[in-house]
């Protein structure tokens, strides 16, 4: 299914700005002033917990603000607020719906909600998609998006749900066993042991989910026929939604009449700690993957949700940044909640607005790639099934089932100017790494599948797959008696060439190194091996590369996971096995020793590279960065640095199927966008 672009830029405004006249006109003026800056806003309704009456006030407001916007040429949507509660707390008192005790959700230790209701309850249903029908029909809203609170945990004090009456009698019919609340849950945190019943509790759960929205669309469809239905979801990081969100997006497709559209968000409220719009932006690729294969989807954005909205809390570059970070990774708009920056007397959001306005041509650039595009590099592998896969009886949480993830540590990997994306939706010829949760969940046909496209496990994932009896046909097994005071050092001179005999550090103080035996007839090539600093003795083969011919290519570093401590012998050898585990298919390749994100977009068809978002993630400005792009779409580049002239670059070396080109200085988290300027574009 095409995915549109337009709306490219989204603005969310709640309540008490665009109700309040003066604060309404002066969205209005940022808007005019800054002309790109927003395409669409989202007015947002009050929380379906409100009062009848407040509603009905609310719908007043919401009218005169959909004029007021639509004559300066936006177009106007809807957000239903706090479907269901965001968590179990609320000022509304009454409760607008006025539940009754079968209403309410129930949580895992059999709590009742005091606010939060389950989700298919008829009753409840019923009343949330009148309410929602009636602000559709008071705006006829281009969009009407419902918020992330559709959702199965994360209730406040209700961690998990929901286990009512009615969802066991349901779950019981569906998996033909009888369970009671006591059981299921005894079942669903089981430990010691492989729990599928996990996959299908998720499965459900996303079954639900589907069923009440769906019952929203309808109601919108019906009296506003021309509006199209989305909704807010979260990463996949946490898996007790499901991690496949199409029968959600299929029900809001066929209630709503055409396509869905999906806004995803999953934290980084703040830029206090940047690294996290790094991670967030891997998240988003995963999930845009998700809607894409879903074939309900025909629009996705990101969700910026600058929360608290305060001046020092995420800065108008960081919100930038952040939007920018999303689209090259699979997004192709971004939504932006900046409306309460409006309470302040100051001139804090015109700044914001400004911004935007001029990163816009970075933004449909990067978003109008993606039809044809996808983003290359080592593909962070994790399966599904790794939620069944047993915990420990140890555990201090037992439903720590639902949040596992190797993520951080592939970030750092990332960090280390690697490309490294996640998308498990799509087939793409990129290899893998492979960390210990991916590791823990893969069987031998996973293993096969994984391996003919190469994979980079790390040492624990190595020795995960070898108590499972899956490495024999490696001819490496693990040796026990790797030292602790050691470095490692190169030693392959095939691989390595002149960087034969430089060493990179084990910060012994954070890990233990793995080590390997090679046996004797076996063709493993050992590409370093740990040394003791002390006596100078080279002892076991820390890192290995090794090629089957009947699985495929594989290498094994033997560090438990990644930490991003490294110098330039460790980055290299990075980039020498992703040339060797993809046959030299990754798109591209820096020549220096940076803290770097880069995010190559190359074609599906011809697998030409198109662009590279290069990010400095380091708080080192850097300077003299040269990459190499293999298969360029073109000999002809040009170079985004926002709110700067576009300019060309002039390839310091070029042949049929590599170009050479120098980046422009870049300060501390700055950002460029290279693009490849084909003909007839």
């Amino acid at each position: 299914m095409p995915i549109t672009h337009h709306p490219l830029s989204i603005l969310r405004l709640y309540n008490e700005t665009y109700a309040n006249p003066s604060r309404l006109e002066r969205v209005a003026r940022c808007i005019r002033e800054n002309p790109g800056c927003f395409d669409d806003v989202w007015l947002s309704s009050m929380s379906m917990h409100a009062p009848r009456e407040q509603q009905l006030k609310c719908i007043e407001g919401i009218t005169a603000a959909a004029k007021a916007l639509r004559e300066i040429g936006v177009m106007v949507s809807l957000q239903i607020g706090e479907t269901i509660g965001h968590g179990d707390a609320s000022s509304y008192q009454p409760h607008g719906f006025e539940p009754e005790d079968g209403d309410w959700m129930i949580d895992q230790d059999g709590e009742h909600a005091g606010l939060v209701c389950c989700l298919i309850g008829s009753r409840f249903m019923d009343y949330v998609a009148e309410t929602c029908g009636q602000y559709a029909a008071a705006i006829q809203p281009y969009s009407c998006y419902i918020d992330d609170d559709v959702r199965m945990n994360s209730h406040g004090r209700l961690r998990f749900g929901c286990f009512c009456p009615r969802c066991l009698e349901l779950f019981s019919k569906q998996t033909g066993t009888e369970w009671t609340r006591e059981s299921l849950v005894a079942a669903l945190i089981a430990t010691e042991q492989i729990v599928p019943l996990r996959m299908e509790w998720m499965k459900f759960n996303q079954q639900r989910m589907g069923m009440f929205v769906g019952h929203i669309a309808r109601e919108v469809h019906r009296r506003s026929p021309d509006t199209i239905m989305g909704i807010e979801t979260a990463g996949f990081n946490k898996q007790y939604n499901d991690i496949d969100f199409t029968p959600m997006y299929r029900a809001l497709s066929e209630g709503g009449g055409r396509p869905a559209r999906v806004r995803i968000g999953s934290g980084a409220y703040s830029d206090h700690i940047p690294d996290y719009l790094v991670l967030k932006a891997l998240l988003l690729g995963n999930s845009a993957g998700n809607a894409v294969q879903s074939g309900c989807v025909d629009h996705i954005c990101s969700e910026i949700e600058n929360y608290p909205v305060a001046a020092l809390s995420k800065s108008s570059y960081g919100t930038a940044l952040e939007a920018l970070l999303g689209i090259a990774f699979g997004c192709r708009a971004v939504s932006l909640q900046l409306g309460q920056l409006f309470i302040m007397p100051d001139a804090v959001p015109e700044k914001f607005f400004k911004r935007l306005a001029s990163w816009r041509d970075i933004y449909e650039t990067l978003s109008l790639l993606h039809d044809d595009c996808r983003v290359d590099g080592f593909n962070y592998y994790k399966n599904a099934a790794d939620a069944a896969h047993a915990i420990s009886a140890d555990t201090q949480d037992p439903w720590s089932w639902i949040y596992r993830s190797d993520l951080l540590e592939v970030e750092q990997l990332m960090n280390s100017s690697l490309p490294v994306y996640w998308n498990d939706y799509e087939e793409a010829p990129t290899p893998y790494v492979v960390a210990a949760f991916g590791a823990r969940s893969m069987d031998e046909a996973d293993l096969r599948r994984a391996l003919r496209a190469g994979v980079l496990f790390t040492g624990e994932a190595f020795m995960e797959l070898e108590r499972r009896g899956l490495t024999d046909f490696t001819g490496v097994v693990s040796d026990p008696k790797a030292p602790t005071t050691s470095r490692c050092i190169l030693c392959d001179e095939s691989f390595s060439g002149d960087r034969v005999g430089e060493c990179f550090p084990i910060p012994i103080l954070k890990v233990k190194p793995f080590a390997f035996k090679i046996r004797s007839d076996s063709p493993a090539v050992p590409l370093a091996r740990i040394y003791n600093i002390v006596t100078g003795e080279s002892q076991a083969v820390n890192t290995w590369r090794w090629e089957h011919p009947d699985y495929g290519r594989m290498a094994v570093f033997g560090m438990p996971g990644f930490s991003g401590d490294y110098n330039p012998s460790t980055v290299e050898l990075f980039r020498d096995l992703l040339d060797y585990l993809g046959s030299n298919s990754a798109a591209v390749r820096c020549e220096n020793c940076a803290r770097l994100v880069l995010i190559p977009a190359v074609e599906r068809s011809a697998g030409r590279t198109r662009a590279v978002t290069v990010l400095n993630v380091g708080i080192e400005p850097l300077e003299a960065i040269s990459l190499r792009i293999r298969r360029p779409a073109s000999s002809s580049w040009t170079c985004r640095v926002p709110e700067k002239p576009v300019t060309h670059l002039t390839p310091k070396e070029e042949n049929e199927d590599e170009i050479s080109l120098l980046l422009p200085e870049l300060p501390a988290w700055g950002v460029c966008v290279l693009t490849a300027e084909c003909d007839g574009e």
